[in-house]
Order: C-alpha cells, then sequence, then structure tokens
C-alpha cells in the first residue's frame, strides 16, 4: 500500500490497541515475515521537475495468516493516536533513532555527501535529503535533546489523522492465484475501516515539485559548481559529487548507465580504490542525477581530481568496443537480477514504470556504441557544473583549495558522567606510571596494576559534539603496546569495544566514533 505523505516508522514499535510493544512483536514474528512502513518520494520518470510523495506500508505472511496479518494492521493503524501517551517508550524510540541515524554517518557517509551534492539541484532533491540526509540527523538531534516531547506527539498525531485514510491510497497484492480472491476480500474490508472515501481506483498522481514545494525548497542557494566539506571525527574521507541527468524515459538514460559501469571498470577501481587506497569508489545514474562517490578514502581534494580525470578520460575515448561490451552485460545483469515474489510489479505500483518501458531502455542498451558513451559524457559531465561534497576531518588542502565551504556540525554539549574501563591485554609494564592526568578534562585515573585486570575512569567532560561521543587524550608515556576499551550502558542496551594504539610520543587518543552523545547515561555498568 501507498499513502500520501510522510511518518517515521514509529507505529508497531509503540505497540497496538490489544498488545504492548514487546507482545506485538511477538505477534508479528508469529504471524507474518514483518510489518514496516517507510517514506517514498519518487521522481518522474518523465519529467524531473515532477515527484510523489507518500508513505509505504508493506508486509506479507502465508495464506493462512492472511487475516491474522490484516487483524494486526487494523490494531495498529486504527488506535495509534491512542498510543502517543506513551512518553517514556517514545522518549527511548526517538533517542534510539536519533543514535541510530548518527552512527549510519560513519557507516555510510558517501551516501550522505551524493544526498547532500544532490540537493544543490532541486527542491525534490532537496525534500530528499531534508528526509534522509544530514538536515535529518541533525534534526532527529534536536528532537532528542528535548526535554518535553508534548509538540512531537501533537504532530505525530496531525500526521496519522491527515495520512491514516484511504483518501488518496492505493493497494498492490501479491500471492497465489489461489489465495488471491480471500486477499481481495479481506484488503476490502480492511479498506471499509479505514477512515475517509476513495475512488476505487488510484494512480500515481505526479506533481510539480516548482509549484508545490516552492515555499519550503527552493533552487539556487549555492552557484554551482560548488563544494562542501563537513568537518566530522573520522580519519577518512566521504566524497559524493552529482551532476545534472535525465529521467528514466529520456533516450540518453540507457547510455548513461553503461557509462556509470564502465567508469567503475575501467577508471575507478584502479584509481580510486587500487591506486588512492579508498575501500571503495564507483559511479552510478540515480534519479534524475549523474553521480561519483568514494568511501573511507584516505584522500579528499585528490579524489575529486581523479573524478575529473575520469571524465577526461572517457569524453577522449580512451576505451574499447571490448570495455563497451562488458560494461552492457554488467547494466543487464544488474537489471535482470531475479526478484522475489512479492516484489513482482512494484517497479510499476511505485514508480510507474511498465514492462514496455523497461524494454525500450533495454534495446537502447543493446545499441549503444563507444561513440554515444563520448558524446553523453560530453554532453552531460564534460566541464559541466556539479555539486562536490566531503564528509571528512579538517585539511589544510580544504583552504588552499579556497573553493570548498567549510560547514561543521559540532554544538557544545554537556555530558552526563561517563566511565570507560581500559585494560592493558599485552603486558603490565605500565604498571609503573601511576597516574595519568586528563587533557581537556578535570579527572586523574589510576592505570592498571597488572596485566588482564581493569580500572574505571571517570570522565565529566564538555566536548564538541560532532556525531561522536568523547575523544580524550592522555599525556605521559605507555608502556603498553595496545589497550582494550569498553563502553556500557546501563541497561545493556548498548556496548561498543575497540582497541587503541599510543602514538610514537606515548599519547593515547580514545574517540568513539560509532557512539553518539545520546547513548552516554549517568549510571553506566
Amino acid at each position: 500500500m501507498c499513502q500520501k505523505r510522510k511518518r517515521e516508522n514509529t507505529q508497531r514499535a509503540l505497540g497496538s490497541n490489544k498488545f504492548n510493544y514487546l507482545e506485538l512483536s511477538e505477534q508479528i514474528a508469529l504471524k507474518t515475515g514483518g510489518l514496516n512502513v517507510s517514506t517514498h518520494l519518487d521522481e518522474s520518470a518523465f519529467r524531473i521537475e515532477d515527484y510523489e510523495e507518500g508513505v509505504i506500508l508493506s508486509s506479507y505472511c502465508l495464506d493462512r495468516n492472511l487475516n491474522a496479518m490484516f487483524d494486526l494492521w487494523e490494531d495498529i493503524l486504527l488506535y495509534f493516536n491512542k498510543q502517543l501517551n506513551q512518553y517514556d517508550r517514545l522518549e527511548t524510540l526517538i533517542k534510539g533513532q536519533a543514535s541510530a541515524y548518527a552512527n549510519s554517518v560513519h557507516e555510510s557517509g558517501h551516501t550522505f555527501a551524493m544526498m547532500h551534492s544532490a540537493s544543490q539541484y532541486g527542491p525534490v532533491d532537496q525534500m530528499a535529503e531534508s528526509l534522509h540526509g544530514l538536515t535529518q540527523v541533525n534534526r532527529m538531534q534536536e528532537i532528542a535533546r528535548s526535554e518535553n516531547f508534548d509538540d512531537i506527539t501533537k504532530k505525530l498525531s496531525q500526521i496519522a489523522d491527515h495520512i491514516l485514510t484511504k483518501n488518496s491510497l492505493r493497494c498492490a497484492l501479491n500471492g497465489e492465484a489461489n489465495g488471491l480472491k480471500n486477499g481481495m476480500e479481506r484488503l476490502e474490508t480492511f479498506l471499509d475501516r479505514l477512515p475517509g472515501s476513495s475512488a476505487k481506483t488510484q494512480q500515481i498522481r505526479f506533481e510539480d515539485a516548482n509549484a508545490i514545494l516552492k515555499n519550503d525548497f527552493k533552487t539556487g542557494r549555492v552557484k554551482l559548481p560548488s563544494k562542501t566539506h563537513f568537518e566530522m571525527p573520522f580519519d577518512v574521507f566521504y566524497a559524493g559529487q552529482c551532476y545534472q541527468s535525465v529521467p528514466y524515459t529520456h533516450e540518453d538514460y540507457p547510455k548513461l548507465l553503461v557509462l556509470a559501469k564502465l567508469m567503475f571498470n575501467k577508471f575507478l577501481l584502479r584509481e580510486v580504490r587500487e591506486i588512492g587506497g579508498a575501500y571503495g569508489g564507483g559511479a552510478n545514474l540515480r534519479g534524475n542525477l549523474f553521480s561519483f562517490f568514494s568511501y573511507r578514502d584516505p584522500h579528499s581534494v585528490e579524489t575529486l581530481k581523479r573524478f575529473d580525470q575520469c571524465v577526461d578520460y572517457f569524453v577522449n575515448g580512451k576505451f574499447t568496443d571490448k570495455d563497451v561490451d562488458e560494461a552492457k552485460l554488467a547494466t543487464f545483469q544488474q537489471l535482470d537480477k531475479p526478484k522475489s515474489p512479492g516484489s513482482q510489479g512494484m517497479t510499476q505500483f511505485l514508480h510507474g514504470i511498465n514492462d514496455d518501458m523497461r524494454q525500450k531502455n533495454r534495446d537502447r542498451i543493446f545499441a549503444c556504441g563507444k561513440q554515444h558513451l563520448i558524446n553523453v559524457t560530453e554532453k552531460y559531465l564534460h566541464k559541466k557544473p556539479y555539486a562536490a561534497t566531503i564528509l571528512g576531518p579538517d585539511n589544510p588542502k580544504f583552504a588552499v583549495d579556497g573553493e570548498f565551504r567549510q560547514m561543521t556540525t559540532e554544538k557544545e554539549i554537556e555530558l552526563n558522567d561517563t566511565q570507560l574501563r581500559v585494560s592493558s591485554v599485552l603486558n603490565k609494564d605500565n604498571k609503573n606510571y601511576g597516574k595519568k592526568n586528563l587533557i581537556d578534562g578535570s579527572e586523574e585515573t589510576c592505570w592498571n596494576s597488572e596485566a588482564g585486570s581493569s580500572q574505571w575512569i571517570q570522565i565529566t567532560p564538555t566536548t564538541p559534539f560532532a556525531l561522536s561521543s568523547v575523544a580524550i587524550k592522555f599525556q605521559g608515556g605507555f608502556a603498553a603496546k595496545r589497550f582494550a576499551v569498553e563502553c556500557r550502558q546501563a541497561d545493556g542496551t548498548f556496548t561498543s569495544t575497540a582497541e587503541f594504539y599510543p602514538d610514537d610520543h606515548g599519547k593515547l587518543q580514545i574517540s568513539f566514533f560509532r557512539f553518539c552523545f545520546l547513548s552516554i547515561h549517568e549510571n553506566f555498568f
């Protein structure tokens, strides 16, 4: 089912009319393969300016559990507003989601970099960044820091009243032929119980983003080309560079799809990963944008130069017909990969792309040759305006380049008393060094008296918040070669361990990058 407007996946985590959240989770696991809620923001396959926004409700089950699955949906959706008085549970969910968002930046920084770069092009991409990018990460942190959730509860209730109706709802049902009749009958009953009214058949309704979103998201905020650096406490960089391209039905779309594969195989794999040392990198065509990316990359400005070199390489035709054929095969492999039964027909249901449109693009891929790829490189990429974003630590090269906007997510916050357990795991030589003063803090710590033992370090710092928790430096020499560090929340819901090594000057810096301040509480285990 696809319903207009947006909201987060909060319903089933709060419980339902009949079950608390633990009982509901058990019922979902017993009767279904999961009940899922996600936002939906789709650009038209025909016009860059058109889009559809909504919420997707999806689930699957065995035929014998069909009624039970719909019963669970009804129990959640029809009584959702009554569950919003669970303030403690709602606070836990919000803070957990905020923590998950913060952690995801370190895990998928290149995705956030590409989304920020894409947001420079149009209102739909700006909305996508607002829903899923760094803007949403920061928004969730602000909400989680709130002491009163009354305003959030009120807004959730208003959103639920607006979207949990059948006024603009459409449904897709997949299954075996002998089970679809029962499924359709149960679906009709489900729809009858939802408030609102609806026509028998709802179609995808794309709207003009420039008209609908003009007051919320404005283009032209930054003159292209633009370069942005978000300073974050990482050891590596994540990069994303985007160019305006074309919608799905445009004749050049399949050529750009092949070009992205060829650029990865012929240039980016070698230059960004093998020579540059990044964990990975590549090019992709997503929505109406052509993007380059790299992740866990030791280089920053140099990688953007490699992206430019990649464009020059292909506009000059430094590849063969055989290279093109291999890229076309890789493209078909991706397009024709097997789909699960539940995914059948979903491309048309969600995006309006039917089999005829898909076949037309397949034919265009077959017809694609070397000169076609040179032409689209020249037309859409070579010396064309772009937006580039880098996430990572500060680097003097950004200032030397002179074109980067310097951004930060840091905010001064007070952290509650926090405990870290630090132990030497290799030897006990460090026992001779006694207490170590804590830089940027007022506490002292007594290090281990023997190998394998551990001591608590009590920390009360005020430190910049930059999508991580605490970065602590200890002065003095350390004889131990390696230290194991453990952070654990009192209720056991979060545990993180890592190993750290003193530098050549005997200084030890401890940082937990997968761990935001919302995971830190006064009472640690």
